[in-house]
């Protein structure tokens, strides 16, 4: 019987722990997910909620999608309002108005130090390079999928989705939903397999759904830190009623992995070099446009 929701604060190690199995966790490994508790510091917060309020406010027609000025620049539309408000793709790219000073904002909190030394528990690498960022202004109602669909790298694995709340967030709200599954079970035969990237992720569910796995919602606070790997599918419960859900997705890959890509073109070869912009000695950002077309 599948366990659907997890009410228990407290999931995986604390970040103040000493990590002797360093650079990968050991709970990581075994569950595909790992969730930072307070990691960024209650100002970081308030700036962040902030600046995505000014944003929020200044929303319309005018946001259109990076690289694409025929497209407005929304992610999802909510299910219960049929908002076409609900987010903002790769938001860290915005160069105008209160858009800059949310980029800006962001670059400044996510790319410092302690986020690095965080991840450098997972990872044996001196740099991490952003590749996609989504701003999410209530629950996307997204189905079960694994982010290898947009980055994964060869070797698997070198790559990871990060999930910011800006607000409180739980099944009650539109929650993470996350599927038990290791890291690194990247399955190439079914990806070459399939027809396309929606094919691909219905014979993944087909076949997650047969070895009978266990769910967990894990209530988020903000200040805490998901960590999802490529390889683990999750997705976003509808709310149970009208809400807001601020929330930040950011995808990013080890920097000296080389060969990465989008499905199916896991083992292309890149120079980092020629399409990254570095943030700081530890976050480089990848340029526009990408290769990946989200």
């Amino acid at each position: 019987m599948r366990e659907l929701f997890s009410k228990k604060k407290k999931t995986g190690i604390d970040n103040n722990q000493s990590l002797s199995f360093n650079p990968k966790n050991e709970f990581y490994q075994e569950n595909g997910y790992y969730i930072f508790r307070d990691l960024f510091a209650k100002d970081e917060i308030n700036k962040l909620q902030d600046t995505v309020d000014e944003v929020y406010g200044s929303y319309d027609e005018s946001f259109l999608r990076p690289g694409n000025e025929e497209k407005m620049n929304y992610v999802f539309k909510n299910g219960l309002e049929q908002n076409p408000r609900s987010g903002i793709l790769k938001f860290h790219t915005l160069t105008e108005g209160a858009g800059s000073a949310l980029a800006e904002t962001f670059k400044k909190i996510f790319c410092q130090e302690k986020i690095f030394s965080a991840f450098k528990q997972f990872f044996s690498t001196d740099k991490f390079t952003i590749h996609q960022t989504i701003l999410f202004f209530t629950s996307p109602l997204t189905d079960l999928r694994p982010d290898l669909i947009n980055l994964d790298t060869s070797t698997s694995g070198q790559s990871f989705t990060c999930w910011l709340p800006l607000d409180h967030i739980d099944d009650v709200n539109g929650g993470v939903l996350i599927s038990s599954n290791p890291t690194g079970n990247r399955d190439d035969k079914m990806i070459n397999g399939s027809n396309d990237a929606e094919d691909f992720i219905e014979k993944y569910k087909n076949n997650l759904y047969s070895k009978n796995p266990s769910f967990t919602v894990p209530i988020l606070d903000p200040g805490d830190l998901l960590l999802l790997a490529p390889t683990t599918a999750h997705g976003s419960l509808p709310p149970k009623y009208k809400n807001r859900r601020r929330s930040m997705q950011v995808i990013l890959r080890v920097t000296s992995a080389e060969k990465w890509g989008g499905f199916k073109s896991f083992s292309e070869k890149h120079v980092t070099k020629d399409e990254e912009d570095e943030i700081t000695p530890h976050f480089n950002i990848l340029k526009e446009p990408s290769i990946v077309d989200y």
